[in-house]
């Protein structure tokens, strides 16, 4: 079973994967007040309850990538869930020493901030391929980067899933940006040619999504849907074509309303 959470402020969507007692999150999400720096829990109530309410055991966490738009509620769950262990992208080491000069703190190869000590945050990175297992639940690791170097798409192949973060969204909003200090288009681009070759009938769960005011999210589509009409990148798209859009739209693209906050609490885990 996919139980999915939206979260209306930032377009983030939360999955939570239920089989057997068994149980793993994906990209669990906080509140977050810019206006008064005041970090809620709302947004993940609904996920603790649901997990609680099927006395579900919790075994990982998982991060598509370190967001730049919301607050990531790994540590709560961690803290809520006995066990409970949370894993990203070995990339992130990458991430860290590129954003941590750019976010006010020291030198991320010579200071106290170095790739180790912020990877301590996560108690489990992954390398492209890996296996992670969680009772009766089984996910692959599939490396997946462009939008930042750590991205990470997660297969479920006993629910025929596959969970693309920011990678690639629904057909009609396209793919993420690749602005982002180490993004890559051309990354990205090649990312998406590995997605695609999944067997097409495997069922996209989106990262984000962007409904108006009123409507519901629409987070889910399939292989085969994106490769016939991804805005963006569709089976018709070259790379070169992709490189050229994907550039020029970036330049149009404001940062994140929580890009600072984001960065800091995801990777430091202080707003500090």
């Amino acid at each position: 079973m996919i139980q999915p959470f939206f979260h209306r402020p930032t377009g983030t969507m939360t999955y939570l994967i239920a089989s057997g007692g068994d149980a793993v999150v994906i990209d669990p999400c906080l509140d977050y007040d810019a206006a008064t720096r005041h970090i809620g829990r709302g947004a993940l109530e609904p996920v603790i309850a649901s997990i609680r309410s099927q006395k579900l055991k919790l075994h990982w966490i998982l991060e598509t990538h370190i967001h730049a738009d919301h607050l990531s509620g790994a540590d709560v769950l961690r803290d809520e869930f006995q066990g409970a262990r949370v894993a990203i992208s070995g990339k992130i080491t990458i991430v860290a020493e590129t954003l941590a000069p750019l976010l006010g703190r020291e030198s991320a190869r010579n200071g106290p901030c170095n790739s180790r000590a912020m990877a301590k945050h996560f108690d489990r990175l992954l390398d492209d391929g890996d296996a992670i297992e969680g009772g009766r639940i089984r996910l692959k690791a599939m490396a997946t980067p462009g939008h930042t170097p750590a991205c990470m798409s997660y297969v479920c192949d006993a629910e025929g899933a596959v969970f693309t973060g920011d990678s690639l969204f629904m057909p009609e909003l396209g793919t993420g940006r690749c602005d982002f200090p180490g993004g890559s288009a051309t990354h990205l681009y090649n990312s998406i040619q590995r997605l695609y070759e999944l067997p097409p009938h495997t069922t996209v769960y989106v990262g984000h999504t962007y409904p108006p005011d009123g409507q519901e999210p629409k987070f889910q589509t399939t292989i085969e849907a994106e490769r016939a009409s991804n805005t963006h990148v569709n089976a018709a798209v070259t790379l070169e074509d992709f490189i050229r859009f994907r550039e020029a739209r970036d330049k149009t693209l404001a940062l994140p309303k929580l890009f600072e906050p984001s960065l800091k609490w995801n990777l430091f885990g202080a707003l500090k």
